[in-house]
């Protein structure tokens, strides 16, 4: 029994170990635009990163330009759906007044007798048990 336990001790820090170790590597932006490490030309360099700089402000600037888009969309669709709600409610109370709602008849309530003092020595009462509560 103990054996079982140090070997399933064992294989379970073997299993864990490299999930502690594992590095979570960020994403830092879009590598479209890379620059080698390897280059030694310094003027390059520089171009290469105003290059990267312009690519990332043209690339923000469509961004916003369609969440601007996507958000005029998503307004014209709640007005046009607010629109074909009350069209269809304008139907819905066309039809109702068209074919009226035929009210229910509702049954005549029973005339009860009153009990008589005479049947009521007829009649048996049951008492109710009481539970024993036991300590």
């Amino acid at each position: 029994m103990k054996k079982k336990y140090t070997i399933l001790l064992t294989t379970s820090l073997f299993l864990i170990l490299p999930l502690l170790k594992a590095e979570v590597k960020d994403k830092k932006g879009d590598h479209f635009i890379k620059i080698n490490p390897k280059i030694k030309n310094e003027e390059l360099i520089a171009e290469l990163q105003n290059l990267r700089k312009q690519f990332n402000i043209e690339k923000d600037l469509l961004h916003e330009k369609y969440k601007e888009k996507m958000e005029a969309l998503k307004m014209a669709k709640k007005n046009d759906v607010k629109a074909l709600k009350n069209d269809f409610a304008k139907h819905r109370e066309l039809l109702l007044n068209k074919y009226p709602h035929k009210k229910r008849k509702k049954p005549k309530k029973a005339i009860v007798e009153p009990i008589q003092a005479d049947s009521l020595d007829k009649i048996e009462f049951h008492k109710k048990k009481k539970r024993v509560r036991k300590p």
